[in-house]
């Protein structure tokens, strides 16, 4: 409302002003990193002039500075002088009525499979006519994806023309600049959701979630490489640009967006110069932090979680419980990412002591090889397993391409049919150097801290051994998990994009439920007998009652709704999320164990 942020409301008006754009109906906020146009009623909007709403996300305002802000808003104002904008209310009725016609069944389809499996000369008209609807809908299919390319094309041109929009007001820069901030922001919006989650195992609420996600942004931003702020590099041609056709992607022929890269050239058609207005955007709400607070609260209100409203505790306590678990699973650079970008491979616990003594005989060939296990062939190793996902990300941009014939691949080109067998030379390289390479490397590292534990008597060894053991039984408790959510995924896909299902389809897919929840019982249960080993913030007990509160659902008969497969996914995804916590929890144990071994070599 106007009479709590009139700074934002004045700011808006100008804004409409300096675009000539209509003034908004209403203005909306969520946590998002977005902002949006929309109408109240679509279907009012095909046949009056209805008035358009914008919608503002408070993570969009958390990530940019006022310049950004400004463009991506004067962007949106842009959509707001679009007449064309109307036609989505039309394709969206379109696609509602053509969908029902092609994919739908009802009573009509009914009566005509009864007759046409009655008397050979009343069934006869039934398949003439069962004929005559396939083609129809056959051809109603073919439009329908006809009007989506289509308009598909113009969002595309729209997005174009509301970058202009921006740029005619704040400069060429800040549009871009903004767009460049979107991927980083977006990722660090999930980075704090699912550290607001853990915390909220242990009873921490936070009333403020934008506050985690900028200190998720900062954290990136110093920790990552690939998230620091982009810088303006010239190009072949010379000019000055953020983007570049390798780092965006590129979008299939149905995306309503451009690349970035693409976007790019559009507004550096005509540099503009404009100011920078380093100051955050929150400097136009009216007591931002109260609206903070309002918000976040509906958040949890939206989600599985309802505190009370004494339970909330300020951001700060939050962080702290954030910050001891970024710190027990941060890596030392030492390591290479090894840790961070991949899972290990199980340790080889039942190997006999022999077996270590004659890989490492005494004192000196340990000494030697901690020399070279963190060395020159790891970094090889970690840059070769880069180079080969940053080929296969590449394979996998071309493919989204259309109407390319011919692509590069590792100094060659080859013809696009060859694009596939390229994408599965990659992946079996990966796969190899993982359970090849670093299987032993894995292997190797465990044996070598064992070795020493021996030849120094140290008295680290029990817990060593026991921490080793308990992550064997997290990895294979989690993979096995994991195969379960990619299959129940990639399922209700699969059932999504069918459409209309048959008495043997919806009996095969609740086959399929069942078999799934009963994989998670299984790995459930065996996790009964396994203890949880000291962590911070972690209880010591049984590794099942940690996982899942209460009992799996139930399986059986109609398993296929709604609120069967909600509730199955929710759970499934909650023991996912916290055993992945527990892996990297219990590795960075290790690897202190590991470093406090080494030490007492060196010592």
């Amino acid at each position: 409302k106007e009479k709590d942020h009139p700074r934002l409301f004045d700011f808006i008006r100008q804004l409409c002003k300096e675009t000539g754009a209509p003034y908004p109906k209403k203005v909306v906020v969520n946590e998002q990193i977005n902002a949006a146009v929309y109408y109240d009623k679509p279907l009012l909007s095909m046949f009056f002039p209805v008035r358009k709403n914008l919608l503002i996300g408070l993570g969009l305002v958390n990530s940019l500075n006022l310049s950004e802000f400004k463009a991506v808003l004067a962007h949106e104002f842009g959509h707001f002088s679009q007449r064309s904008m109307k036609l989505g209310s039309y394709v969206y009725m379109a696609n509602r009525i053509i969908h029902d016609m092609v994919y739908n069944r009802d009573g009509w389809d009914e009566a005509l499979d009864t007759m046409s499996q009655s008397d050979f000369r009343i069934a006869i008209f039934a398949w003439i006519l069962k004929a005559v609807v396939w083609v129809i809908r056959q051809f109603l299919a073919l439009v329908y994806k006809g009007i989506n390319l289509l308009h598909a094309s113009l969002s595309r041109q729209m997005e174009f023309n509301a970058d202009l929009f921006a740029v005619s007001v704040t400069g060429s820069d800040q549009i871009v600049f903004g767009l460049s901030k979107l991927g980083r922001s977006s990722y660090a919006m999930n980075m704090a959701m699912n550290q607001l989650t853990d915390a909220a195992d242990h009873k921490l609420y936070s009333s403020n979630i934008f506050f985690h996600h900028a200190e998720a942004e900062s954290y990136l931003k110093e920790k990552v490489d690939g998230y620091q702020d982009r810088q303006l590099v010239a190009n072949k041609e010379g000019q000055q640009m953020i983007f570049t056709p390798d780092d965006t992607d590129v979008p299939n022929m149905y995306a309503s967006h451009p690349p970035n890269y693409d976007r790019e050239l559009n507004v550096r058609k005509i540099e503009v110069e404009g100011p920078t207005d380093e100051r955050s955007p929150w400097i136009l709400f009216g007591n931002a932090d109260q609206l903070k607070e309002i918000l976040t609260k509906k958040l949890y209100e939206q989600g599985a979680i309802k505190p009370k409203e004494a339970a909330f505790n300020s951001p700060e306590e939050v962080h702290q419980f954030i910050q001891a678990e970024l710190e027990e699973t941060t890596f030392d650079k030492v390591y290479c990412d090894t840790y961070d970008t991949r899972f290990i491979h199980p340790y080889p616990l039942e190997e006999a002591s022999a077996t270590l003594a004659a890989q490492f005989p005494d004192k000196a060939s340990v000494q030697q090889a901690i020399g070279s296990v963190y060395g020159e062939e790891l970094q090889t190793a970690m840059q070769n397993r880069k180079n080969l996902q940053s080929e296969l990300e590449q394979l996998r941009k071309v493919a989204q391409q259309s109407k390319v014939k011919e692509f590069e691949f590792r100094g060659q080109r080859f013809a696009i049919d060859e694009l596939s067998a390229k994408g599965s030379l990659v992946n079996e390289e990966i796969n190899g150097q993982y359970d090849d390479w670093f299987k032993n490397y894995d292997e190797n590292i465990y044996r070598l801290h064992s070795r020493i534990e021996d030849l120094y008597d140290l008295p680290q060894k029990q817990m060593y051994l026991k921490r080793c053991a308990f992550q064997n039984q997290v990895i294979d408790a989690f993979f096995k998990l994991e195969d379960v959510q990619r299959a129940l995924n990639g399922m209700l896909s699969q059932n999504y994009a069918a459409g209309e299902l048959s008495e043997e389809d919806v009996y095969h897919a609740e086959q399929q439920l069942n078999t799934f929840r009963n994989q998670v019982e299984e790995v459930l249960k065996a996790t009964e007998s396994v203890e949880i080993p000291p962590l911070q913030y972690i209880e010591s007990g049984q590794l099942r009652t940690f996982l899942l509160d209460g009992q799996l659902i139930r399986g059986g008969q109609r398993l296929l709704s709604n609120v069967w497969i909600q509730k199955f996914s929710e759970q499934l995804g909650t023991t996912v999320s916290r055993i992945r916590r527990l892996y990297f929890k219990n590795l960075g144990q290790i690897i202190s164990l590991q470093e406090e071994i080494r030490s007492s070599v060196a010592a």
